[in-house]
């Protein structure tokens, strides 16, 4: 059961990946959350850091971007958006230091990516299930807990980091918006060419605090691991050479599925088909 699983989540993957080739767009999405006239972009990077400092993290189970939009009237911001979509996608949840609408920090954000309906986050003596996270989100956490809470299902994607290499924040170059595709590292793994900015996105230090990250109509809010450690207790460290020189940036996006039920989810995604071909090539 366990390897037919695996396979299916392989081949969904690489069945995604060859229909998002080219620049990633609001066309592309399928998960919106809100309403107006205005749309945003969320793309949520999860990748390994190259440093473990201060971190009981395992390496996420896949190296993935995966995407959401967001519709808004007059005057929105990162946080907003953030709420809306773990409202919104039940597959989306979110590990955060503060109250949401009053300075909220993310700490840990974790995606059911084997969408079985279940997850929840654990040190060893304390667990929060599914049932702790309002709308998606377990808010007013300690913030050093974020890296010990690790998922409890290993079929999720999750990363959390506070200490150890936390969740980095990238926008649209300049933050005016007016962008119909996502922000492209191109080839580059790392965004350092005059260490804030790439080829149309850059980095944002309030990357802890997305209250004060406001929304323009054609914004896009990237979310990537950090590379190591931000330890000021070592400031020369490894960690903390990793975090300050190799700003990892989201990369090409995949739609975030619809949910739906899994069956129904596969004949129309045609990944049935593609088992059968994998099989037929084991035999």
């Amino acid at each position: 059961m366990k390897k037919n699983l695996s396979i299916i989540l392989i081949l969904w993957i690489v069945a995604l990946a060859a229909g998002t080739a080219q620049a990633f767009t609001f066309n592309d999405v399928n998960i919106w959350a809100g309403s107006g006239s205005n749309s945003a972009g969320l793309v949520i990077h999860w990748s390994a850091p190259e440093v473990y400092n201060n971190t009981s993290m395992p390496a996420p189970i896949a190296d993935i971007s995966v995407a959401w939009g967001y519709k808004f009237d007059g005057t929105a911001n990162a946080e907003t958006m953030m709420l809306a979509l773990a409202a919104a996608d039940p597959r989306l949840y979110l590990l955060a230091g503060g109250q949401p609408g009053l300075g909220m920090a993310i700490l840990g954000i974790g995606y059911d990516l084997n969408n079985n309906g279940v997850f929840g986050l654990s040190d060893g003596s304390t667990t929060y299930t599914a049932a702790d996270f309002a709308n998606g989100i377990l808010a007013d956490q300690p913030y050093g807990d974020a890296d010990t809470l690790l998922p409890t299902d290993p079929g999720d994607l999750y990363w959390g980091g506070w200490y150890g290499p936390n969740w980095e924040l990238w926008h649209e170059q300049g933050g005016n918006g007016g962008f119909t595709s996502a922000p492209d590292r191109g080839s580059d793994l790392y965004w350092t060419g005059s260490f804030f900015s790439g080829s149309h996105g850059e980095w944002d230090f309030s990357g802890l605090g997305i209250t004060s990250l406001s929304l323009e109509d054609g914004s896009w809010v990237g979310w990537s691991v950090a590379a190591g450690g931000l330890d000021m207790g070592d400031p020369m460290g490894e960690g903390t050479l990793a975090w300050m020189n190799h700003k990892q940036a989201p990369g090409e996006p995949l739609a975030a599925p619809v949910p739906i039920t899994g069956a129904v989810w596969l004949l129309g995604s045609g990944l049935l088909r593609l088992i059968g071909i994998c099989r037929r090539c084991a035999s």
